[in-house]
């Protein structure tokens, strides 16, 4: 049989590196679809060809959890070696890494992001294990973030391991998002970060540890869409940005949102007093609007005359001032179409407060109850009507 068969298949048969013939371009394509790069980088024992073909990929996926050898010489080295002169994409995820002896200074990490400054057109994504148990900041080293001109999103969780600083001075020309969390900021820094230094930002979250005084921070933008703000000891926040659409926010003990086209609200603070939390210029119509319900942030709602969707989380105790306020507060819901009322505990006290939120409701086609039952079953209740509640 084996005699009957071209020379060319006995050459495959007996040593020819098939894999090896294959053009450059299917070959980053296979390697492109490879989990991570540190796995990228194991195909290499498939074909001798193979072995440096993962530096001309253009994104640079580096995880502690499918790397061989976890811990940042694998990130070291794979920036090093690579070879091409624009990156995509560069990930950087050591968030499963005990926090102890990770050697995570700020001296082994601002060379990722001046690697990311000079080569990186797209994404950067950096996540960091925190720096001790319970979120303490316990570290409070310098960390300069460089102006990167054409990366377009920005991800930063650095673990409460630093103060990050922003460039004095130069435009992100390109970027559209940011996340940063668990790292120290100055106000002013972020101020004219955002307000001066991205002109194409669309999309800011901020979840970060308190600053080092009560700050009066102030955000103008234009791109501005949706902004998610969530910083400890904010003494004043002052939001101007025609082009908002959707708010989250907490820990500002004044805030004054002018944003005319905003249609959706997350209010995560446990009060809302009116005198301290303005919406200028916004119309008294929303999308949704979602919120703890409390004595005082009952208020919000009377801020708005229309909710598509009311998403409400009930934490009102039966009796006492604050019953007795929420009573007073709620007297009529903004006309809703779907009212969401969840994490609903099933103890007597939640039952009263209710109750009064269903005959406060009116024009609500949808109403879905979340009923929790020893933290580990939820159910839900959908009632669908046509008629008022």
């Amino acid at each position: 049989m084996a005699a009957a068969l071209p020379d060319r298949c006995l050459r495959h048969r007996h040593g020819a590196d098939r894999i090896g013939e294959l053009p450059d371009d299917l070959l980053h394509q296979i390697l492109h679809r490879v989990a991570s790069t540190p796995a990228a980088v194991r195909t290499g024992v498939l074909s001798r060809r193979w072995r440096r073909l993962w530096a001309d990929l253009t994104e640079l996926r580096l995880d502690s959890v499918l790397a061989p050898v976890p811990g940042i010489g694998t990130v070291d080295g794979a920036l090093d070696a690579c070879c091409v002169p624009t990156v995509t994409r560069l990930s950087v995820s050591l968030d499963h890494l005990p926090p102890w002896g990770s050697g995570l200074s700020a001296d082994r990490v601002a060379p990722w992001l001046r690697f990311a400054s000079r080569r990186v057109a797209g994404d950067l994504c950096i996540l960091l294990p925190p720096a001790a148990a319970g979120g303490a900041v316990v570290v409070e080293e310098d960390l300069r973030l460089p102006v990167c001109e054409r990366v377009t999103e920005i991800t930063l969780w650095l673990g409460y391991r630093f103060r990050l600083r922003m460039p004095a001075a130069g435009t992100f020309a390109a970027l559209t998002f940011v996340n940063i969390r668990d790292a120290r900021m100055d106000s002013r820094e972020l101020e004219q970060f955002v307000s001066c230094g991205c002109p194409r930002l669309e999309e800011l979250a901020v979840r970060l540890p308190p600053f080092l005084a009560e700050s009066v921070v102030c955000i103008r933008s234009e791109s501005l869409r949706r902004l998610d703000y969530h910083i400890k000891n904010t003494r004043r926040l002052e939001v101007a940005a025609p082009s908002l659409e959707r708010l989250s926010m907490s820990n500002a003990d004044r805030a004054y949102i002018t944003a005319p086209e905003l249609g959706e609200v997350a209010w995560e603070d446990d009060s809302f007093n009116p005198l301290r939390h303005q919406f200028t210029e916004t119309g008294r119509r929303l999308r949704r609007l979602v919120l703890t319900l409390s004595s005082t942030t009952a208020e919000l709602l009377q801020r708005f005359y229309n909710v598509d969707q009311l998403i409400v989380d009930i934490l009102i105790p039966h009796g006492g001032d604050g019953y007795k306020s929420f009573l007073e507060n709620v007297d009529m819901l903004p006309c809703c179409d779907v009212l969401v009322v969840q994490s609903t505990s099933t103890s007597h006290c939640s039952i009263p407060s209710l109750l009064h939120l269903l005959r406060s409701s009116t024009g609500v086609k949808k109403f879905v109850v979340y009923l929790e039952f020893n933290r580990i079953l939820c159910y839900s209740i959908v009632l669908k009507t046509s008629n008022n509640l």
